[in-house]
Order: C-alpha cells, then structure tokens, then sequence
C-alpha cells in the first residue's frame, strides 16, 4: 500500500516475487508506476483508510506491504483494519 516511486515492488520482484499489486493516492505517482509492468500487475488509485478498500482486494493477499505511508499523519488507524481485511 502506498507504492509511491515502486522501491518496494522492485525488492519484492528481484526477491522472485511475481504477483505484485500496487495502491497509490497520488494520481502522478500512480502514472509512474504503470510504467512498471514489469513490477506490477495492476496499480490502483485510493487512499487506504479513507475511501474504504475495494471488495475486489478483500482476503486475496498473502502478504501486504506499507513504509512510506506509515509516516506521521499520513494514514488514519482505520488503514490497518483495511490492511488486515486485505489478506487471505
């Protein structure tokens, strides 16, 4: 969650990790990180916590992934309930 500039994606990739989803809030950063096929194989647009996680990602990871957003303010508490709903 959070994929801003796609580091997390590219670690997880070159870890041998190949079914990689991206959420981003910022439009421009989600226009980069489309340039990423190799990375992702989808980017969606919505903040985590505040328009609600879309039912399509609910219990279909195994693994969810966050730093940046993690920072001061950035993330209401509710965006860890989404987190948590997000895995399998």
């Amino acid at each position: 969650l959070g994929a801003g500039k796609g580091v997390i994606g590219k670690l997880l990739v070159e870890q041998g990790f190949t079914d990689i989803y991206g959420q981003e809030g910022s439009q421009s950063k989600r226009n980069a990180l489309n340039r990423l096929e190799d990375v992702y194989k989808d980017v969606e647009m919505f903040i985590v916590g505040k328009q609600g996680l879309p039912k399509v990602y609910r219990q279909k990871f195994d693994f969810v992934t966050c730093s940046g957003s993690l920072g001061t303010n950035l993330l209401p508490a509710r965006a860890f309930d989404e987190m948590l709903s997000a895995l399998k």
